[in-house]
Parts: structure tokens; C-alpha cells; sequence
């Protein structure tokens, strides 16, 4: 039976990448947890965690600066929340850069953003290297900081013999449930997408059938 520290040694830094990647900030706590029960090495968790998401950032401002316009015209819906973002952009300037990956509902988007604006490349990844640094930081630690905290709980009431296994059996259940609700939130949205391609469709033909009874 494979156990569950070599579960956590042989998928551990990939949970985290992924999770970087895809705005996982559960994975990260998760990856704490690990580091501090010295399954996981810290140092290359933030490194994992500040380039992964750093490759997100950057695809996206890529995109903004290579067809954001066209992106605005072919998705009119986006453009409400975009006006915001740049309003923020204008009223908060790098700052903006620092926070985004503590944006929730505006992480996609803000880079998007960015990329439309005039700031070069080098300046944007220079404050988006320094706001992973704080982001990775702020979750690897506070995982660090959990797992610190679960040990003394439990050892103070003495609620389970196995503490070590315990520990990681929670980190596990942990990070599967972030990876369930990820996955829930990524069908929701796939539904949300085709009702609305299909009301659009519903709209189209209907004034298709104005024209055709306007003409008669």
C-alpha cells in the first residue's frame, strides 16, 4: 500500500504548480501544511508558486496587449466589470499589479487589462515577480502557520494517537476539495456559457422572424 507521504512526495510540487497556475491559494495552504511537517521543501514551493503564477499573469497580459479590443467587441458582457478595472488601474496605478492575485473575480481580467494599457513589459513583470513574492509568501506561511497550530490543538486534547498521518490525511482532503469546488465553478461557468450562446441564438431568430414579417 503506497502511503501517503509519498503521495504527498510525488504529486506534492505539482498540486502546487497547478494550483499557482489555475489560482489555487488553497493549494498553497495546503503546500504549507506539507513544508511544515517537512515533506515539502518551502523555498521551492514560493519559487513554484511565484514563476507558475507569474506565467499566468503574463499569458493574459499578453492577450490584452495583442487583441484585448478585439476581446471587449466579441464579449460585450466583460466590459462592465473591465471599465472597473481600469478605473482602479487609473485611480491606483502599480499597486494594482502587487494585489491582483488577492483580486478574487478580477485576477482573469486585471492582466487583461494591463496589457491594453502603456506600461512596458519589463516594468509589469517586475511588480508582478514582487506581488508573487507576497502572495506566495502570504499562503505558504499562513499553511506553515496552520499546521503549527493543528499539531498543538490536537496535541493538547489528545484527540488523535496518529498525529503525523492525521496532519497530512487533512492537508489531502484539503486540497481535494479545493480541486472539487474548482472543478464545480469550471462546469457552472461552461453551463452559464451555453444558456447564454443559446438565448443569443433564441434573440437572433426572433428578430430574423421581425424582418421576415416586416417585409410581408
Amino acid at each position: 500500500m503506497i502511503h501517503i507521504y509519498q503521495l504527498v512526495d510525488a504529486y506534492g510540487y505539482w498540486l502546487v504548480a497547478l494550483g499557482a497556475f489555475f489560482e489555487g491559494d488553497t493549494f498553497l495552504v495546503a503546500g504549507g501544511v506539507a513544508a511544515q511537517k517537512h515533506l515539502l521543501n518551502m523555498l521551492y514551493l514560493v519559487i513554484i508558486s511565484i514563476f507558475l503564477s507569474m506565467f499566468h499573469d503574463g499569458l493574459l497580459f499578453y492577450v490584452g496587449r495583442t487583441m484585448g479590443l478585439r476581446i471587449l467587441k466579441k464579449y460585450p458582457k466583460i466590459e462592465q466589470k473591465m471599465t472597473k478595472v481600469f478605473e482602479n488601474i487609473d485611480k491606483y496605478g502599480i499597486l494594482v499589479i502587487l494585489i491582483l492575485r488577492f483580486a478574487y473575480g478580477f485576477r482573469t481580467l486585471i492582466p487583461i487589462a494591463i496589457g491594453m494599457g502603456k506600461i512596458s513589459d519589463k516594468k509589469f513583470f517586475f511588480y508582478d515577480f514582487l506581488g508573487g513574492i507576497i502572495w506566495s509568501l502570504s499562503f505558504i506561511l499562513g499553511g506553515v502557520l496552520f499546521g503549527k497550530a493543528m499539531n498543538v490543538f490536537i496535541r493538547k486534547f489528545q484527540i488523535f494517537g496518529d498525529l503525523e498521518n492525521l496532519t497530512i490525511l487533512i492537508v489531502v482532503v484539503i486540497v481535494l476539495i479545493a480541486f472539487l469546488v474548482g472543478i464545480y465553478h469550471w462546469i457552472k461557468k461552461i453551463k452559464i456559457k451555453q444558456r447564454l450562446q443559446k438565448l443569443a441564438l433564441i434573440k437572433l431568430e426572433i428578430e430574423e422572424f421581425k424582418k421576415i414579417k416586416n417585409k410581408k
